[in-house]
Formats: C-alpha cells, sequence, structure tokens
C-alpha cells in the first residue's frame, strides 16, 4: 500500500486500472505517481496516488469548486431614468393645449365655406352665446345666455373683460386683438347685436364669427 495522506482505499473498476497500469508503464514512472480520475458522486473528484510497480493505488476524495451563482436577476440601471422623465414632460409641455374655459352654454356653430385659421390665439377673446348646459338650466333658465371665459356675464360685462385680455398682451400687439363670437346656430339675433354694440363701444371692432368647415 502507498504511504501517503490517510485515506480509504477503494476498489476501481478493472478498466480504470488497467488504464492506470498502462500510463505509469508508458511514461516509465518511478516512486509515487499521481493523477485526477472522476468519481460517480456528483460535484467532487478522486485523487490517485499509485506506487511505481503500479499493483495497488489510493483514492482520495477532493472537493470541486464551482463558480457561485446567484438566483438574483441584475439590477436595472436607473442613470438615464430623469433623462427620460424630463424629456416626456417637455413633450407633452409642447403638445398638449390647454383650454381656456369649460362651456356652460351650448354652441354649435354653423357650418360655412369661406374660413380663415386664427393663427396668434393668445391675440383672441372669446365670447360665448347659447342657452345653459342641463347642469345650469335650472340655476340660469333656458333662455339665450352670455358666457365671458368660464363665468355667465351680462352684456354690460364685456368692456371690463376686454380691458383684463388687454393687460395680458405686449403693448405692441394690442392693436392686433381680435373678438370671435361662438354663437349656437339656434339662438335669435337679438343678443347677438347686444353683444356686437358693446364691443364697438369697448373698442373692439376687429370681430369674427366662430364656424365649422361645411362638408
Amino acid at each position: 500500500m502507498c504511504r501517503c495522506v490517510a485515506a480509504s482505499i477503494l476498489p476501481q473498476p478493472r478498466s480504470e486500472a488497467v488504464l492506470l497500469q498502462a500510463f505509469c508503464l508508458s511514461k516509465g514512472l518511478s516512486g509515487v505517481a499521481a493523477g485526477i480520475l472522476p468519481q460517480q458522486k456528483k460535484g467532487k473528484h478522486c485523487k490517485v496516488e499509485l506506487k511505481s510497480d503500479c499493483s495497488s493505488f489510493k483514492i482520495m476524495t477532493m472537493p470541486k469548486f464551482t463558480q457561485k451563482k446567484g438566483n438574483d436577476n441584475p439590477a436595472i440601471s436607473t442613470a438615464s431614468l430623469p433623462d427620460i422623465i424630463f424629456m416626456l414632460l417637455f413633450f407633452f409641455m409642447v403638445v398638449t393645449v390647454m383650454r381656456d374655459s369649460n362651456l356652460k352654454v351650448n354652441v354649435t356653430t354653423p357650418n360655412a365655406t369661406e374660413l380663415t385659421k386664427l393663427e396668434k390665439k393668445s391675440l383672441v377673446n372669446y365670447v360665448y352665446i347659447g342657452r345653459p348646459t342641463e347642469n345650469y338650466m335650472n340655476q340660469y333658465g333656458t333662455r339665450p345666455r352670455v358666457q365671458l371665459g368660464d363665468k355667465f356675464a351680462d352684456v354690460s360685462d364685456i368692456p371690463l373683460f376686454l380691458a383684463n385680455h388687454r393687460k395680458n398682451v405686449p403693448e405692441s400687439q394690442r392693436g392686433l386683438i381680435k373678438s370671435s363670437l361662438r354663437i349656437d346656430k339656434d339662438v335669435t339675433m337679438g343678443i347677438v347685436t347686444e353683444v356686437k354694440t358693446s364691443l364697438r363701444k369697448a373698442g373692439q371692432l376687429a370681430v369674427n364669427y366662430s364656424a365649422k368647415p361645411r362638408t
């Protein structure tokens, strides 16, 4: 028996013994020869030490070192997340159109064939004329009413409405201010005439009518 580190002498299959003896003879080994053979147990190897005459050998179990694999997925990098958020915020700020007012009157504009698109909407103030919606009928009745901004108003409130709008427009562009009348097609001309007269007295002469393209 081989004098080595203490370990149990384990029998090996005959084919492995023959291979070990042939290996020793072919290499002309003298003294103790060492080699590595796989063991049937999963995850371990065997260290084989042979005597010079290859008559016996000793097998010692050696642990197999494997790289530890974690089950956790790699973390997602969030370094560029602030840039993406600001890009989306800027995009929606550019493309979103804010409504100037919430309609409290029913307005279905008439159809027309000759239409001109208003370019600078910041220079336009809107006057809505129509019957109150269902939510306001109990309070304001069913007669046609005037809406300035987000509020119901009287015809006498138009000059103050125009003055407040002029304050928000640069002085160099105040001569380009227009008043757009959005009138329901079922409204009679009586209240429309009153509104036009009040606009003229307030010095607002550039007036147009809103309409939909005829199909």
